[in-house]
C-alpha cells in the first residue's frame, strides 16, 4: 500500500508538473534508484509495527535528539 502511493506521487510529480525535470533526473538516477529503495525498505518496517512512514520518521528523530 505505502510502495503504490510513493511511487504514484513520484510519478504525478515528475510527469504532470511543469518544472520538476530536475526531480525527475534525480529520482530516475542511480542515486535516486537506491534511496527508493531504502525508503521502501524503511516502508516495510514501518508497515510491520503498524505505524505510517512519516510517524516511523517522527519517532526517530525524537529517540536521536
Amino acid at each position: 500500500k505505502v510502495h503504490f502511493h510513493i511511487n504514484w506521487f513520484i510519478f504525478h510529480l515528475c510527469f504532470f508538473q511543469q518544472g520538476y525535470s530536475w526531480l525527475k533526473d534525480k529520482i530516475l538516477s542511480d542515486e535516486g534508484r537506491r534511496q527508493q529503495s531504502k525508503l521502501r525498505e524503511v516502508a516495510t518496517v514501518a508497515e510491520k509495527i503498524g505505524c505510517s512512514l512519516s510517524q516511523l520518521a517522527i519517532g526517530m528523530l525524537k529517540t536521536y535528539m
